[in-house]
């Protein structure tokens, strides 16, 4: 089982990546994307998570959760190959992006601290490790 605190850790690593693409976005519209669809799959796992109230509903939710799971990982490389942007973009973007990406982050953290405290059901938890392990550097 995932202790809280690694669990939570690498999740900061996972969130911190998301923001840095929300201050790497660029002068394209691929970076607006990317960033829109990364905090669409995060809400979509914060939903899935908030669906689970007991063991048979943790055993529903755990496809929707390797499909998301799955999504944010590509997302995440995909923004991790865009080229890198103007300083006056990183500005723009953050002002942007970084409060709707606060508030999902708190959603999400909400809902995964609700799912650990539910004993039958936090083994749902392991389908998203892989999302908050910290993406290596090349």
């Amino acid at each position: 089982m995932i202790r809280r605190s690694q669990f939570l850790l690498g999740f900061l690593g996972a969130t911190l990546a998301l923001a840095s693409v929300a201050w790497a976005g660029g002068p394209s519209d691929r970076h607006h994307d990317v960033l829109k669809k990364m905090l669409t799959s995060m809400e979509n796992i914060t939903k899935i998570l908030g669906d689970v109230k007991d063991e048979e509903s943790s055993q529903k939710a755990v496809d929707g959760l390797k499909k998301e799971a799955k999504t944010f990982i590509d997302l995440r490389k995909k923004a991790g190959e865009l080229p890198p942007p103007s300083p006056e973009e990183k500005v723009k973007v953050a002002k942007e992006y970084m409060p709707k990406l606060e508030d999902t982050v708190r959603k999400l953290l909400n809902e995964i601290q609700r799912v650990q405290m539910l004993t039958p059901t936090r083994a749902i938890l392991f389908e998203l490790r892989d999302v908050f392990k910290a993406e290596k550097k090349k």
